[in-house]
């Protein structure tokens, strides 16, 4: 199951939501997988951090099917997971058309969710993507676990994007 590209809508700061050359935003590219599909929105850089030590930003969102519906929506604030469903009680519920807005020059994903009072007015200061989907086998192995590296040295890492997905289907079985 994919979800339909046309039901993703994506939104960024004046200065990040241009494609490149004229502005850094990259594109975006899909690793399809069983029961999720991972969006990845990729810029040329990663807010002020030196492209030697992360060589383009990758931000992902992870799309997650059961019984071919789209159940649950995971995105990745800086090295932080937030999770939002398609339904429950005291929980984060996304919204459809699924909406999200890439936040500053480090471009941390915010979710339309059931909640959020504030939304619409932080769409207000940010601009559409425009943007075809690129099918991918995969990405750089320094964004499937958001490394922040410095010299060879880790200063953080966080948790694979696949282990994530695995734990998270586990739950939704």
């Amino acid at each position: 199951m994919s979800f339909n590209v046309a039901g993703i809508k994506a939104y960024a700061s004046a200065s990040e939501y241009q494609r490149f050359p004229k502005g850094p935003f990259l594109g975006v590219k899909c690793e399809k997988h069983g029961s999720y599909d991972i969006f990845w929105f990729v810029w040329e850089k990663d807010g002020v951090i030196p492209k030697q030590i992360i060589p383009q930003d990758w931000e992902p969102a992870i799309l997650f099917y059961k019984n071919q519906n789209l159940v649950q929506v995971t995105v990745r604030r800086h090295f932080e997971w937030q999770d939002f469903y398609s339904a429950g009680d005291d929980v984060p519920v996304f919204t459809l058309p699924l909406t999200i807005i890439f936040t500053g020059s480090h471009h941390a994903p915010v979710v339309r969710n059931n909640w959020d009072t504030t939304f619409d007015d932080l769409q207000s200061l940010h601009y559409p993507l425009e943007f075809q989907v690129e099918s991918v086998p995969s990405c750089p192995p320094y964004a499937r676990r958001a490394i922040f590296k410095r010299r060879g040295i880790f200063l953080q890492r966080g948790q694979d994007i696949h282990e994530r997905a695995k734990q998270t289907l586990m739950g939704l079985q």
